[in-house]
């Protein structure tokens, strides 16, 4: 009996130790800090985004790894928290009412997760609904959203705060793998971990994804290459997702402005060039077990098939514009660095970047909203969207 009493003392000593956490030298600057903005302020995902920002409590912080994150939910009438994760998950701050499509909600918790975990890289991870082109991170309680220009300026906030671009954006939610959206940050962050399709608020899976990192900071230091491979294999496989290299878009962005020009140009009739868009991988298709996403996003293509549909089109003689469109095909690959992996037989031909590309009217609201997008402006891709859509 005192054996046993002895051991099971023992093991009593190694619980505790446990759940005391290791104690925080002055000024201490960890090697990553994973920071997780819930955007659950939408009845049919509240659940899974809180479920997703929960499961980081069975992970926690340690002097490696710092973890914090912000949630908003539908189901406590859109009051928002603040936590850390230790010991557990703890609460640190009652927000009150918080609008997840404000930009200055974003920032100022991106803001207060870098002052609270310094640290030499930065993941931040967003969960919520995406719309592509059109934003993300909406708010059905205030009627709100993130446009892209408002996600970049608070990332550029972010960034500020952090002395330099963050190491890793990753989108947990749907249509976030497009060239606008990436467009958008580039000047903000070194990679992006997106899905170019309809996804699940558990895509990529924090838990899996906090838990790898964590593992492999006892190894040793991880790169931002080693982190975008983690969330990228920590990804559901349910559809088409990529990790691109934000700052290699301006090269694929000169890319496409040379093909915008030679659509704009092009005596190739614009019903022509609408039937030829329409040959291109869209994304309004239904996943299995999977709600069919909005209508809209079937004018949402994969730009590697969009581009090689206008190269090969037999109808399409101008040789200039099939050049310019053979080029961007062959530009995407060395932004996209990682991706094009499907579960389901629709999506295999989903090379990791998409594009708006309207075959049918758009309406003067939503043309103009396209138009003050970076990547509009940069492109002029809004001219061929005004010219195709509108035939």
């Amino acid at each position: 009996m005192k054996i046993l009493s002895k051991i099971a003392g023992w093991f009593d000593k190694q619980d505790k130790r446990k759940a005391e956490p290791e104690p925080e030298p002055p000024g201490h600057i960890r090697d990553w800090t994973l920071l997780v903005y819930g955007a659950a302020n939408e009845p049919d995902i509240d659940w899974s985004v809180s479920n997703s920002v929960e499961s980081l409590g069975e992970v926690g912080s340690d002097l490696k790894l710092g973890i914090a994150a912000q949630l908003a939910q539908s189901s406590r009438a859109g009051q928002g928290r603040r936590f850390t994760f230790h010991n557990g998950m703890k609460t640190e701050a009652e927000l009150g009412p918080v609008n997840t499509g404000d930009p200055r909600c974003l920032e100022s918790f991106l803001r207060w997760g870098i002052e609270k975990y310094p640290a030499r890289h930065y993941a931040v991870l967003l969960s919520g609904h995406g719309g592509a082109h059109a934003g993300a991170y909406s708010d059905e309680i205030h009627q709100d959203h993130l446009t892209l220009n408002e996600l970049s300026s608070a990332l550029q906030g972010a960034s500020e705060q952090a002395g330099r671009p963050l190491d890793v954006l990753i989108h947990q939610s749907c249509f976030m793998a497009c060239a606008e959206a990436v467009s958008a940050v580039e000047k903000q962050v070194e990679y992006v971990v997106a899905s170019e399709a309809i996804s699940t608020a558990r895509n990529p899976n924090a838990f899996s994804l906090a838990s790898k990192l964590k593992h492999h900071l006892q190894k040793g230091p991880q790169s931002p290459q080693q982190v975008v491979k983690m969330a990228f294999d920590s990804m559901e496989r349910i559809t088409a997702e990529s990790v691109t290299h934000a700052p290699s878009m301006a090269h694929l962005s000169e890319k496409i402005q040379k093909l915008a020009s030679q659509l704009e140009v092009t005596s190739t009739p614009s019903g022509t060039l609408a039937a030829v868009f329409a040959r291109a991988l869209h994304f309004g298709e239904t996943l299995p077990g999977i709600a069919p996403p909005p209508s809209q996003f079937r004018h949402t293509k994969d730009l590697v098939s969009l581009a090689r549909a206008l190269a090969a089109a037999p109808e399409i003689e101008d040789s200039q514009l099939k050049t310019a469109a053979e080029e961007v095909a062959q530009s995407v690959r060395p932004a996209v660095v990682k991706g094009g992996m499907a579960g389901d037989a629709k999506l295999r031909r989903a090379q990791g970047m998409s594009i708006w590309a309207p075959t049918t009217p758009v309406t003067a609201r939503q043309l103009e909203e396209y138009r003050s997008t970076r990547f509009a402006q940069l492109t002029g891709w809004d001219r061929v969207v005004e010219k195709v859509a509108s035939q």
